[in-house]
């Protein structure tokens, strides 16, 4: 199914051909962007110019987003593979490629600063997969310059749609001054409110780089970025968001086990009640890459969450043992916990703890092994051991509240009061945000029982 790269209303354009000499220079610079997958399906369609006469192209990076071959076509219907990516920006949704051709007409980048009311023209190709021929034409003017996350952008009134993006916006000399990407409008009763949007031309200079780069190269690092973005999301404790971005993730990229992995984490661990659908996912995971021991140690530790320990303990003895990996030994002794094996969880969290390395396993771990020994600590009557551990971490990752409540469950029983209350409530003060929400109700709770 085609990737809708914009979804505007198409309400009156120009056929290229009409118009002044200053439109055919700047005409023979805009191509036609034509993506595929890995079954050769047109999936993404958009618009893009030449910056060089060497075949160098730029277009909007979201045009070649998650995409396995691309090619374009020119002006005069040849089409031209593309070779590399050279560089892009995800900030700035630009991207620049080289194309199989060495005979291009680039565009000439305007080095004035277009202002308000400036007049103003667009070319692309929208509904490129449908209407076939030149490129289309819209004339308007400049209506307003905004700033987004410290992006500078231009709205216009030149009219564009689906398929325009990563074409360009020009000055009436024919010189380009920005790319279009997309529209200010959120609903789609505003979109002929003249909402258009555009990315100066000042940003392609940024692209200077010569990372030469496959589509498989750039696939990789669009996944390590927007993982990036959704690890915030869940960070935030934004639980339904996350799970939106990571399944449009799968969507373009189903064989990544590495994308079920994550998938799984916000269905299983962080209870969004999904238990069957988190199962599944690391079981897909472990099938498309049955080596990588973290994903049957996090699919333990799910179903150790769902208190079922036999499961947890079976997957785990499907990891080719002895291991060397510190993720399995902190999902063994979670499972031992669980099992009120404490002595025994003791051992496998400090052979974890042991064996963590810094460069490969994940850091939001390692609080979590030290909080698992100090609870272990108490429950085998070890309270010295146990408040050293709560010290440890709680001096490491002071906004990891969960092991402030053990400490003041430790030192109640210990008989300070005082400094048990002092966590509780230093929990309520600051535990305020969504993913910390649970464990401030839990600190109201024993507020109730421990300081009145």
């Amino acid at each position: 199914m085609k990737k809708i790269i914009l979804l505007f209303l198409f309400i009156q354009s120009y056929c290229f051909g009409q118009q002044t000499n200053n439109y055919s220079v700047a005409d023979k610079s805009i191509f036609k962007v034509v993506a595929f997958d890995f079954s050769n399906q047109s999936i993404s369609q958009g618009s893009g110019f030449f910056v060089n006469s060497n075949g160098v192209g730029v277009t909007n990076m979201h045009v070649l987003d998650n995409v396995d071959s691309a090619y374009i076509e020119t002006s005069d219907g040849k089409k031209y593979e593309i070779i590399n990516i050279l560089d892009f920006s995800s900030k700035y949704d630009i991207i620049k490629f080289k194309t199989k051709t060495s005979n291009s007409n680039p565009v000439v980048i305007s080095q004035k600063k277009p202002v308000r009311g400036d007049d103003v023209f667009a070319l692309g190709y929208p509904c490129g997969m449908e209407i076939t021929g030149g490129s289309t034409l819209s004339k308007g003017i400049i209506s307003a310059q905004r700033q987004i996350d410290s992006v500078d952008y231009m709205q216009t009134s030149a009219q564009i749609t689906h398929g325009s993006s990563g074409g360009g916006l020009f000055d009436t000399k024919g010189e380009l001054i920005g790319i279009t990407q997309g529209t200010f409008a959120s609903d789609i009763e505003d979109i002929h409110a003249n909402l258009y949007k555009v990315i100066p031309a000042k940003y392609i200079s940024l692209l200077t780089k010569n990372r030469n780069l496959t589509f498989q190269d750039l696939k990789k690092l669009n996944i390590n970025i927007n993982l990036a973005k959704f690890e915030s999301l869940k960070n935030q404790g934004d639980l339904i968001n996350a799970e939106l971005y990571i399944t449009e993730m799968l969507k373009n990229d189903v064989l990544n086990a590495r994308l079920w992995n994550k998938y799984a984490s916000i269905l299983g661990l962080y209870k969004l009640n999904q238990k069957e659908l988190a199962f599944n996912c690391y079981e897909n995971a472990i099938k498309l890459d049955p080596n990588n021991v973290t994903y049957y140690a996090n699919y333990s530790l799910c179903c150790s969450e769902y208190s079922m320990t036999d499961k947890a303990f079976e997957i785990l003895n499907n990891v080719n043992k002895p291991t060397s990996e510190s993720h399995f030994y902190y999902a063994l002794g979670y499972c031992l916990t669980s099992s009120n094996k404490y002595n025994e969880a003791i051992e496998s969290y400090q052979k974890s703890i042991d064996l963590f390395d810094v460069k490969k396993d994940s850091y939001e771990v390692y609080p979590k092994l030290f909080y698992e020994l100090a609870y272990c600590y108490k429950k085998i009557g070890n309270y010295k051991l146990s408040l050293q551990k709560c010290d440890i971490v709680i001096m490491l990752f002071p906004e990891y509240y969960t092991p402030y409540l053990l400490r003041a469950q430790v030192n109640y029983v210990l008989d300070d009061v005082k400094s048990s209350c002092d966590d509780i409530n230093y929990v309520i003060e600051n535990a305020i945000q969504n993913v910390d929400q649970y464990w401030r109700e839990i600190a109201i709770e024993l507020k109730s029982d421990i300081c009145n």
